[in-house]
């Protein structure tokens, strides 16, 4: 299933949750260096993302030892792992989901392409199951729900 950012997002089934709950973990216990391998593979993809973050200030070629890149790459990978931790409060997930595609709009004003783009980035970088397709399809949908009201 490829991420989607339109329409209904799809629903997590307990199966989807469980093999999330599984290997979440592994993921995220070395989130530094995932989270950074994640972003660092969107903004070669998407070098103009990299308009997006105005507080980065290395070149296109030493993202890597930016502590800004690090540090936005910690908060993606955090908001990740608190979207995960709110799975079975589907309310609570999709408002805390909404309130970010708030500020993003508001704020920072991020292409809101961007955030399909970045999921399937994530999905295809930390190993492409099926649960997580769904999960940042979620997230991708909800994120650009500002957007698109």
């Amino acid at each position: 299933m490829p991420i989607t950012d339109h329409g209904q997002p799809p629903t997590l089934s307990e199966g989807d949750k469980k093999a999330i709950r599984e290997s979440w973990p592994q993921i995220y216990k070395n989130f530094e260096q995932n989270s950074l391998a994640v972003l660092l593979e969107f903004l070669k993809k998407f070098p103009k993302a990299q308009d997006s973050f105005p507080k980065f200030s290395a070149k296109k070629s030493h993202l890597e030892q930016d502590p800004a890149v690090k540090l936005q790459a910690e908060v993606i990978i955090n908001a990740v792992n608190h979207t995960i931790g709110l799975m079975d409060k589907e309310a609570a997930m999709k408002k805390y989901l909404k309130d970010l595609s708030t500020k993003h709009s508001t704020e920072f004003q991020v292409n809101p392409d961007m955030f399909k783009e970045l999921s399937a980035v994530f999905v295809s970088t930390m190993g492409g199951k099926a649960a997580y397709e769904k999960l940042f399809s979620i997230i991708a949908t909800l994120l650009r729900s500002t957007y698109d009201a």
